[in-house]
Order: C-alpha cells, then structure tokens, then sequence
C-alpha cells in the first residue's frame, strides 16, 4: 500500500541538517524489520544498526553500549563523492568532519537539494562487524525509498535489498541507469560474489542477497534508477551496443529507413507485455521499440504501445504524473518525470506514442554509452511521429 508522508532524517539529526522531504514510501519499508549477522564482516541496511549511527557527538555512550551489546564492533559508510570510508563506529577523530562533509555533498532537499541522492543514502548500506552470529532487529520509520528515488553516482554505490527488489532483476530495477558490474557480499566465505552476469536474473537478490542486506552496483555515469511495476513507458539500458552497420531487415510500412537525418538502427515489434496494478485497476501495455540514430550519435527511441487493459486508468496517470503537458507549444504532448521521456495518445494504430532522445558517446571498447538529452518535438523523428499518430486531444 502507497502513501505520501513526511520523511524526517532521524540518522541526520545532530549534523545539522534539518531535512523533512515529501516522498513515496512503502508501508512495507517503514516499521520492524530483522537481518541475519554472520561472524565476521556484514552488509546491511544503513538502518540495521542503530538510528543514531551517524550521530556526531565524539564518545556518544548509548551508541557504543548499544552496539556493544549486539556484539558489533565496527562500523563503515561508503561516501561515495569523495570515493572512501568514513569510520562511524568506533568513533575516530574524523568523524564529524566526514560525515558532515557527506551530507553537504549529498545536500538538503529541503532546500532545494536533489531528492534523488537522499534516496540513495536512506536506502544504502553499511559494512558491520560482528563478533557473533545473530539475528539483528531493527526499525526504520523514514525509508527506505521506492527505487525510482534512487540517484546512482558515476563508479560503486552501496544499496540494501528492499522489499520492493526481492522479485526482481537488476534490470528490472535499473531505470535510466547501466549497471555495468554487481557483487553480492558472501558472509560465510567473507569474500565478494560477482552477479554481474546475473543482471537478468529475478531470484538473485532475493535468494542469494537477502532482505535488508547489501549489494553494490557499479554505472558509468550520474543516473536515476527506477523500479515501479509499471513505468510510462520503462527505460532502456543507457550502455547500448549499436548493430553493425548494415541495412536494416525488411523494416514494416509504419518506420521507414530513413527520417530526414536519422537511420532506423533497431527495430523490436515483438511487443513486450507488462501488467501492474495501479489505482486499485489492473493495467496492461504492449510497447515496441525503434531506434534512429543519426551520423553523429544523435538518437531517438520510438515506443509505439497498445493498452490491453485499464485505459483509462493508465490514460489518467499520465496525465497527471506528467511533469510539462503541451510541450513545445504541441497540444496533447506530455513530458514524464524524466526529462527525456515524451509521450502523447494517438487513435491511430496505437495508443500511445513514448519518445527518449539521447546522444551516444562512443567508447575505447568499440560500445557506447548513452547520454539523456531533454526530449523535443523538434527531432525529424518526433515530426514525423506527430504527423503519422497525431495526439488525441481530449
């Protein structure tokens, strides 16, 4: 069950920063929660060990009776813009100076901060050392956040297993980033186990993770992921491998070759079908894929999409979650909660016609990888979309 409350930071209470953020949370993540210690290191939920984990007052004694009680007796964050350890727990001289540092770089929603790097610190995790095994309970009132409010940053980042994950891939959860590399931690073996060719995979966090433990995943660039059981429309993987160069299959009447400057590069109309609840009313789409691509990188994708089920229920919550309707002065244009994402409605063979504009940036190993462009009306693509399914202007 969803609902909208208002998010405090108790981890961030004596730094400094009075944050209080609206967000979208999951009854299923706030409340009691347990995780399995191993003797030895552990990754787990920054949340598991203590709400005042990142308390800056040097010598705090009901922290260190806390956890010393529990039987821990190290704790480590992974601050990752400045790419190193901070030592939370036994306290050291750089404590303070550290964390608040993180917390300046991560920077205050409230004030204009971005939503999306606090989500990343409230759902990371932490590396603990137990002296015993032992089952660690715990509470969480303000967090963990839906995925879709998780900003990834350019090299590792630490993430807990939420309940949200537990049945799906890394590339179901991935949204508009590219996770190039992931490691799961073994605490029997206490070494690292690569799940880096298991992105695909729907058992793997929940089987081999684990509720409320860590992972770590690597991306190549600064990146919002997403993860909601129905997105409009989902995100593609932003390292893309282009085809070879050759001239595309027998392409169908509906997408040309060639659209003025760009060359139809891909084309996948078997359509993928993705059912969700939303609203309490069961919703269904089938999307394809075309891509363009022009001479210098300059890419569109196409998602032509049917709606099978709950129209006019999926019809509403695009409009309404829309972040600009009519863009660039054309009626019945909308642009999604990511800024290179447009999509309008059309009672021409489809229902629905997404665009997402980037520019590809080739790589020394012969890939690309992607860069997000804000979406546009102007592209000779999006014209040509515009004067073939014309938005249904309701």
């Amino acid at each position: 069950m969803n609902k909208k409350i208002i998010l405090s930071i108790s981890l961030m209470l004596l730094v400094g920063l009075a944050v209080f953020v609206t967000a979208e949370i999951s009854e299923d993540f706030g409340g009691n929660h347990e995780v399995n210690l191993k003797q030895g290191w552990n990754l787990v939920s920054v949340y598991a060990p203590s709400s005042d984990l990142f308390d800056v007052r040097r010598g705090n004694q009901d922290l260190i009776n806390s956890l010393s009680d529990k039987g821990i007796t190290a704790i480590f964050f992974y601050d990752k813009y400045n790419s190193k350890y901070i030592q939370l727990y036994p306290d050291n001289p750089n404590k303070e100076s550290d964390v608040q540092n993180y917390f300046a770089n991560m920077g205050d929603p409230e004030q204009g901060g971005d939503i999306g790097r606090y989500g990343a610190f409230v759902n990371s995790a932490v590396w603990v050392y137990s002296k015993k095994t032992r089952s660690l309970e715990f509470y969480s009132v303000d967090g963990p956040l839906y995925v879709k409010n998780v900003k990834l940053r350019s090299g590792w980042n630490f993430l807990t297993i939420t309940p949200e994950m537990t049945d799906k891939s890394l590339k179901d959860l991935e949204g508009g980033c590219s996770i190039t590399n992931a490691y799961l931690w073994d605490e029997d073996n206490q070494q690292w186990g690569t799940i880096s060719n298991l992105l695909d995979d729907r058992n793997i966090l929940n089987n081999e993770g684990g509720l409320w433990n860590g992972l770590i995943v690597k991306v190549s660039n600064d990146c919002s992921m997403g993860g909601s059981s129905i997105t409009p429309p989902p995100l593609p993987d932003t390292v893309i491998n282009l085809p070879p160069e050759t001239t595309p299959e027998s392409s169908d009447i509906n997408f040309p070759e060639t659209i003025g400057e760009f060359t139809l590069k891909s084309k996948n109309t078997n359509d993928k079908t993705e059912c969700g609840e939303l609203n309490g009313n069961t919703v269904c789409v089938q999307m394809s894929r075309i891509e363009y691509v022009t001479s210098d990188n300059r890419a569109v994708h196409i998602l032509p999409t049917k709606i099978t089920s709950g129209k006019e229920s999926y019809i509403n919550y695009i409009k309404t979650s829309a972040s600009e309707s009519n863009v660039d002065g054309v009626s019945g244009v909308y642009r999604g909660a990511e800024p290179w994402e447009l999509y309008w409605f059309t009672n021409n063979d489809y229902d629905m016609i997404g665009t997402q504009d980037y520019k590809y940036i080739p790589q020394a190993d012969g890939g690309y990888n992607s860069q997000t462009l804000s979406g546009t009306t102007t592209t000779s693509v999006a014209k040509w979309l515009l004067n073939k399914y014309s938005p249904a202007i309701n």
